[in-house]
């Protein structure tokens, strides 16, 4: 399930009463101001008031409060972002051939990748792990051609088609294309 997005009025409204406003305010203007992706403020804000709420001020400093908050909140927003391109780069470098272990709807919304791509990219991974034979039916059924004509072009009986497809479908939910087929059909909607 893709996140919605937000606001930042609707964050600081989220946390109100958690900490003092004022802290609420700078902590959800710095996710904005530090480039942030929209679907990830919620999780960062959580985060980030966990951290905010904890944090004890020690008057024996000559530095005030807001300035140490500003620091601590935006060095922890620069740590959260190296992990997500830390983590989208490793997606990325991933080769073809593993691909298919990690085609989770969780993962390809931490990459930000568009649904569109992500079906595609699935479904080309799914379809090179299957057996010769059922390649070639994916690869008939892409180019148009219906049940019946693939099974004679083929030269099997509509019962031997029917199985084929029914093990090529086992296959591909064994493998999540229905996760992010369901996902994509929300984004799309």
């Amino acid at each position: 399930m893709t996140p919605k997005k937000i606001t930042l009025q609707e964050m600081v409204k989220n946390y109100r009463g958690s900490c003092e406003s004022w802290k609420v305010k700078m902590t959800a203007l710095s996710i904005s101001e530090m480039g942030v992706p929209n679907r990830l403020w919620e999780e960062l804000m959580q985060d980030l008031m966990i951290r905010v709420c904890q944090y004890r001020h020690k008057e024996i400093t000559n530095v005030s409060e807001g300035a140490i908050l500003r620091t601590k909140i935006r060095s922890r927003i620069l740590d959260f972002l190296r992990h997500e391109k830390r983590l989208k780069n490793n997606l990325l470098e991933l080769d073809e051939d593993n691909c298919e272990a990690f085609y989770t709807v969780e993962i390809l919304q931490l990459c930000g990748e568009d649904s569109q791509d992500t079906l595609c990219r699935a479904v080309r991974a799914a379809v090179s792990h299957l057996n010769e034979h059922r390649q070639r039916i994916c690869r008939l059924f892409m180019q148009g051609y219906s049940k019946r004509k693939t099974a004679r072009i083929l030269n099997v009986t509509w019962r031997d088609m029917e199985k084929e497809i029914a093990a090529i479908r086992d296959a591909f939910v064994s493998m999540g294309i229905m996760e992010i087929i369901y996902w994509r059909r929300e984004n799309h909607t």
